[in-house]
């Protein structure tokens, strides 16, 4: 289909301008972010998650590769054989830099269509934060917020009684990897405590 190479080819023609604010001095409102991951299971995501990194945060790790069986949404654009990943940033972040991870994740699936334009990879940025995990998304859902540039923010999960929790809405991928994303979140606290 394409060889190595492909998405960091991508990386080039977008930049490193596109990369958003990471760094945040101020620790009371920073977050942990992380990114979802659909691509084919024969994609290297070594490759994809590099260029992520380039464009999105500098990552700090990623949890094991899964099939992704849960709906067939993806299955007209994407192919069969799809898998699910999720990375997490190095350190923290400014939660108000959503819309820009957001905007470079929808530039670098446009510059892996295939020629037919279908996406090869999807891009979900987010964040964790003390209380919730959050998603970044362009869909106008009722339990979304607008914050801006088209991009709202939907709270995927709140953190309650020692593990995150799901609503009628949580994707049932994401809700499989709780016990990874509750120790994510724990490096994400002794982030926090690491910066006061």
């Amino acid at each position: 289909m394409f060889g190595d190479g492909f998405f960091a080819a991508a990386l080039r023609r977008l930049g490193a301008a596109s990369v958003a604010p990471f760094i945040m001095e101020d620790t009371k409102y920073a977050v942990l972010p992380i990114v979802g991951f659909i691509a084919r299971a024969e994609i290297n995501p070594a490759e994809i998650e590099g260029a992520a990194a380039g464009c999105l945060f500098p990552l700090g790790g990623s949890l094991e590769r899964r099939s992704f069986s849960f709906t067939d949404y993806y299955r007209a654009e994407m192919g069969d054989n799809l898998v699910r990943w999720w990375a997490r940033g190095a350190g923290l972040a400014e939660p108000a830099a959503l819309p820009d991870w957001k905007n470079a994740a929808r530039r670098l699936e446009n510059e892996w269509r295939t020629p037919s334009g279908g996406r090869r990879v999807n891009v979900d940025p987010g964040y964790m934060g003390l209380y919730q995990l959050v998603l970044a998304t362009t869909k106008a859902l009722p339990q979304a917020v607008y914050i801006r540039e088209g991009v709202f923010a939907l709270v995927e999960f709140l953190f309650f009684r020692g593990s995150f929790q799901t609503f009628s809405w949580t994707y049932t991928d994401y809700a499989r990897a709780i016990p990874e994303l509750n120790r994510w979140r724990e490096d994400f606290l002794a982030l926090r405590r690491a910066r006061i």
